[in-house]
């Protein structure tokens, strides 16, 4: 059984009190901008609380800033194939920097650029592109200013260079492969599915044990957030998403891996209920194919990486021991 974090108790009171200071602007940004500036604002909440505790700082805000650009990319582009692939392969490629840091710091933006993607052809405006920018920034801010206040140290797990570049590339190889694969198999919301792979893929310097952990976690997040979604009024919903934001702060800055991924995976997909056009049963069903598709190929891609990784082992085992006299 894992110790308890350090500074257990203040994360936990720092998780109740960000809860009410976040949910003002929420509620503001729903009155101001509708339900896309308010789930724009929440994502941010959501996606940076794993960023504060594995980066520093300085690029705590240009993981806010990045993930906003992303966001924003994804409402210009589109339903459009061809670019959206493009734009994913570019994003994973682009996360080098986030990666050689924590390869969890900003995991899941290439999925919430096909998230947003996803949107009614009608937001797909310079405008709307900016609102959604902008409200992903300020939950984002919102969210290291929290952590900075509460001075909670940031203690990220750096990749060698080779690592992270290989890291990267698998990455927008899986990111790619789970959105083809959704595609043909005629689901129309990828992004659902592409959230459950960025959760579970990870580098080879984890283990495959941990990543049968995250596998599990995130579907047990996405059955819990289906099941919910289908069977459930909307204001039970709401709650659930409400107490799914407060365990994903806490389990994140208190670096509860494992249940900060089940908590990211139902949140994230929870906020689709509250969509005018969604359809829960249809919605249910295939937020379930698609997450168990990711999941398949992440765990496959992983164990791909940790081949690699274990051939290149040897091979330098191998060349140490020839060179020495």
């Amino acid at each position: 059984m894992n110790a308890p974090p350090p500074h257990a108790r203040r994360i936990l009171l720092l998780s109740l009190l960000a809860i009410p200071a976040i949910l003002i602007p929420v509620a503001g940004a729903w009155v101001a901008g509708g339900v896309v500036a308010a789930q724009a604002l929440y994502i941010g909440v959501v996606v940076t609380s794993t960023a504060v505790r594995t980066l520093p700082e300085p690029r705590q805000w240009a993981g806010a800033g990045w993930l906003a650009a992303a966001s924003a990319a994804g409402v210009l582009i589109g339903d459009r194939l061809p670019p959206l692939l493009l734009a994913v392969a570019l994003c994973c490629v682009a996360q080098l920097p986030f990666i050689r840091s924590d390869a969890r710091a900003m995991a899941v933006t290439p999925a919430i650029l096909v998230l947003w993607a996803g949107s009614p052809p009608s937001a797909g405006t310079p405008v709307a592109a900016a609102l959604v920018a902008v409200a992903t920034f300020v939950g984002g801010a919102l969210m290291i200013a929290v952590a900075h206040l509460a001075r909670l140290p940031s203690q990220g797990r750096a990749l060698p260079l080779p690592a992270a570049i290989r890291h990267g590339a698998l990455l927008a190889v899986g990111c790619c492969a789970v959105v083809l694969l959704t595609r043909l198999l005629g689901f129309e919301r990828t992004g659902w599915g592409l959230i459950a792979f960025c959760l579970v893929f990870l580098p080879a310097s984890d283990t495959l044990r941990t990543a049968f952990r995250y596998a599990a976690a995130t579907a047990c997040g996405a059955v819990i957030a289906v099941t919910i979604a289908v069977a459930a009024p909307g204001a039970v919903q709401l709650t659930a998403a409400l107490l799914g934001a407060l365990l994903t702060v806490w389990s994140s800055l208190g670096e509860r891996s494992a249940l900060s991924v089940a908590a990211i995976a139902a949140t994230v997909t929870l906020l689709g209920s509250f969509a005018p056009e969604a359809q829960p049963a249809a919605l249910g069903l295939e937020r379930a194919g698609t997450a168990l598709l990711a999941v398949a190929v992440a765990l496959a891609l992983t164990a791909a990486d940790h081949g690699v990784e274990s051939l290149l082992t040897r091979r330098h085992r191998a060349r140490a021991t020839r060179a020495t006299p």
